[in-house]
This record gives C-alpha cells, sequence and structure tokens, in this order.
C-alpha cells in the first residue's frame, strides 16, 4: 500500500515540478534574449555616433584634432568595453564594422586596435 502511494503522489508532483521548471526555462531565455537585442542596438547607435565623429574628426584642423584625441579615445574604449561584452554570433556580426572604424581611426590619425578573443 505504501508503494502504491508513493507512486500516486510521484504522479501528481513530478509533472507539476517540471511545468514549473519549464516556465522558469523559458522566462530565462526571454530575459536573456532581451538583455542581449537591447545590447546589440546600443552598440549599433555607439558604432554609428563614433563614425559620424570620425568623419567630422577627419575636417578639424590640426590643433582641433589634438583638442579631440583623448575624446575620441575615450569612445573608443567604450565601443571596445560594449564589443566585450557581445559573444559568439553577436560579435561576429560586429567584427567587419569593427575593423573598417579601425582603418577609418588609422586614417585620421588615431592609433586604436579593437580587442580580441
Amino acid at each position: 500500500m505504501d508503494f502504491v502511494f508513493i507512486i500516486f503522489i510521484a504522479s501528481i508532483v513530478l509533472p507539476i515540478v517540471s511545468w514549473v521548471v519549464w516556465f522558469f526555462f523559458i522566462r530565462w531565455i526571454v530575459e536573456n534574449r532581451n538583455t542581449i537585442s537591447s545590447a546589440t542596438r546600443g552598440f549599433d547607435e555607439q558604432l554609428l555616433e563614433l563614425e559620424q565623429f570620425l568623419y567630422d574628426f577627419e575636417a578639424l584642423s590640426k590643433q582641433k584634432k589634438n583638442q579631440m584625441k583623448p575624446e575620441i579615445l575615450s569612445m573608443f574604449m567604450q565601443a571596445n568595453n560594449q564589443l566585450n561584452q557581445l559573444a559568439g554570433i553577436h560579435r561576429q556580426q560586429y567584427e567587419l564594422r569593427v575593423s573598417e572604424l579601425q582603418g577609418m581611426a588609422a586614417n585620421a590619425g588615431i592609433d586604436w586596435t579593437p580587442s580580441s578573443y
């Protein structure tokens, strides 16, 4: 009789536990997906801003360029930090874009090397 009772309780408890586990697993996936997409969206905006800043930087006089270098280097460091936070496939999407910005920076006389894995 005890064995039957244990089987009966297990047949009720195990499905409930499995549904709870699935619920939290799916919720975790949705939350992480939203975090990743917001991080990449923010990085897109940051790269566009950096690209525009580089175009503007090239048109400046030499004196203005020297004044603006710390600001643009700070922007590049922020881009490095964002890039380091991206992982796997999300990072691969930005590798080419970041290398293009590195070339633009080199043409503008700014020594910047993006971080690698």
